[in-house]
């Protein structure tokens, strides 16, 4: 449980926040201690440079000489005359060769400008006076052969920024313990959702094909992931169940070929010699029987979508003619008038031969299925819901119930069981149909059937 809890992607993710939360509260805490530090030294700043600038006039108002009294009066004067904060301030007179003249002996060696040091440094030992351990910021400046430098010791500065740095440190590790756990608790509950889903699709695999995911509302990613995996879990059912339906009706349908077959070829064992009507008939019931695996080969083809990376613009109506041309014979010979009529613009993207095939099987499917002396009619259109093609006729049409139905494999009319065939032209004219984003509708036309296709326009 534990290796897994610190392996989620939450707990991760939380894990990389608060080091990113630390890291951006480190150069925080720097950039802060620095602009403290120099608000703080500010006004320091400000009363070293007009102490050092008094002491220079004093010097030169005294020539150089009897300057310590004034020197005094210049410190006592700069804390108001508060005698406690005396010991604060700082200053040294050093000549030009190092020799300390008067002052504080902590201030040496000379320097000129800005200078911040500790007395003593990193080797301050634990007996030194605590008043010598705290840094002084000082102002050098040369005058004749001196170099006078006045400072203050920054008593309070350390406190300060030791406060500042630990407050700091304890808020950052609170947040960083804060996402830390928030972490945990995220891997936690996405680690028990996942166990779920793995249980879920644990049944699925065992048969039990009615498991679906757990779906709780809460619309984040782990349910978006639930939902197209049920998506995906219902397809597969679908499928599976499609193909029991599919494997039972094609045992069905080759029940009476192959019987046939063998009755035939059972006749013909008993004969001395087969005679040609025997032959010609077996080899027309093995025909049925190979029509059948074909028109199941070219739809499993056509919704496996292989030719949908070819597709390129074709004009429908071009087509019809051609197609049309090749049933005319058969339609004659039944006393069938077809026609059509093509409307101009009936470009769409497509396969040519699957669109010639879906054509063939919508007017072989009107000439076989209405009786002799119809009419049917091809129309290719175009309107705002896109390209149509109807293939309409005035026969017998079909019932609500039978127009779902006859899409699916092997599914015939019961009134058409006399008419040659495999019972797989509308469920191709479907595959074609599908595979081109297109709409298919069967549709009343008065007393026959029309066949709609609607292609997506270009």
């Amino acid at each position: 449980m534990w290796p897994r809890l610190f392996k989620g992607t939450a707990f991760r993710t939380a894990a990389l926040a608060a080091s990113l939360f630390a890291l951006a509260g480190a150069l925080l805490l720097a950039l802060l201690y620095y602009e403290l530090t120099l608000e703080m030294l500010r006004p320091i700043r400000v009363e070293i440079e007009q102490q050092s600038a008094d002491l220079l006039k004093e010097w030169k108002r005294n020539g150089g000489k009897n300057y310590d009294t004034g020197f005094e009066t210049i410190m006592s004067e700069s804390v108001d005359g508060n005698a406690s904060l005396r010991h604060e301030i700082v200053y040294a007179v050093i000549d030009k060769d190092g020799h300390l003249l008067s002052g504080d002996k902590q201030i040496s060696p000379a320097f000129v400008g800005w200078r911040e040091w500790t007395p003593g440094g990193a080797e301050q030992s634990a007996d030194a006076d605590q008043a010598d351990a705290f840094p002084i910021l000082a102002l050098g400046a040369k005058i004749d052969d001196v170099t006078i430098i006045t400072g203050r010791k920054l008593l309070g500065l350390g406190e300060a920024q030791e406060v500042f740095i630990r407050v700091l440190s304890i808020g950052l590790g609170i947040i960083c313990l804060m996402a830390l756990g928030l972490g945990w608790v995220m891997s936690r509950t996405s680690l028990r959702r996942l166990d779920d889903m793995v249980l879920a699709t644990k049944r699925f695999a065992n048969g039990d094909l009615s498991t679906r995911l757990p779906i709780k509302g809460k619309g984040d990613d782990i349910e978006q992931l639930a939902e197209n995996v049920n998506r995906m879990l219902g397809q597969t059912t679908d499928l599976m169940g499609a193909m029991k339906r599919m494997s039972g009706s094609l045992a069905h349908e080759l029940k009476s070929p192959l019987t046939r077959l063998r009755q035939k070829l059972e006749g013909m064992t008993t004969n001395a010699r087969p005679t040609r009507e025997g032959l010609i008939d077996a080899v027309s019931e093995m025909d049925q029987v190979i029509a059948l695996f074909n028109g199941l080969l070219r739809i499993t083809q056509i919704e496996a979508g292989e030719r949908r990376g070819k597709f390129e613009t074709v004009d429908l109506g071009a087509l019809v003619p051609e197609v049309v041309g090749l049933h005319q014979p058969v339609a004659e010979e039944r006393q069938q008038n077809l026609s059509f009529l093509i409307e101009p613009d009936t470009n769409i993207a497509g396969d040519s031969m699957l669109l010639k095939q879906l054509i063939s099987n919508l007017i072989d499917n009107a000439v076989k299925h209405t009786p002799r002396g119809s009419l049917i009619a091809v129309k290719v259109f175009r309107d705002v819901d896109g390209v149509h093609l109807t293939v309409g006729d005035n026969g017998q049409g079909l019932s609500e119930a039978e127009r779902g139905e006859v899409l699916k494999p092997f599914h015939r009319p019961q009134r058409s069981h006399e008419v040659p065939g495999t019972g797989l032209g509308l469920a191709t004219v479907k595959a074609i149909s599908d595979v081109h984003g297109a709409t298919l509708k069967l549709e009343d036309n008065q007393s026959g059937l029309t066949v709609s296709t609607i292609f997506p326009k270009l």
